[in-house]
């Protein structure tokens, strides 16, 4: 399967580490397949990238009840194990024809509206 990368413009986590915010986006012809995905990188070797525990800020923390916990204490949080897994190698979105080309028109929408129109 074919792959191109694009480049976030920020960074995430700050000058400090390593991670890069990459729009991933990958084709198959023979099945008439288009996968996006928005990953977290390691700007140096590629790899999916996966943020200390540490550098997670806390605050930005959904509460929710776990699998196996007490669901009517919704302010508990998810333990660390849990949190070490959540978006492990990104978020994938597979499109159509028509998905791909409403995903098209709102970008350019988006470009023209925030950017001003190409000529």
């Amino acid at each position: 399967m074919p792959k191109e990368r694009i480049f976030g413009s920020e960074l995430p986590y700050g000058d400090d580490e390593p991670a890069r915010s990459i729009i991933e986006i990958g084709w198959h012809r023979d099945i008439e397949h288009v996968e996006v995905a928005t990953k977290c990188i390691d700007g140096v070797t590629g790899d999916d990238w996966h943020p200390p525990l540490e550098v997670i800020d806390e605050s930005l923390w959904t509460p929710r009840p776990f699998s196996g916990s007490d669901t009517s204490n919704p302010a508990m949080m998810p333990p660390v194990l849990e949190l070490e897994g959540l978006a492990r190698s990104g978020h994938y979105v597979q499109l159509d024809r028509r998905g791909i080309n409403e995903m098209i028109r709102v970008l350019r929408r988006a470009r023209d509206q925030a950017f001003e129109k190409d000529e």
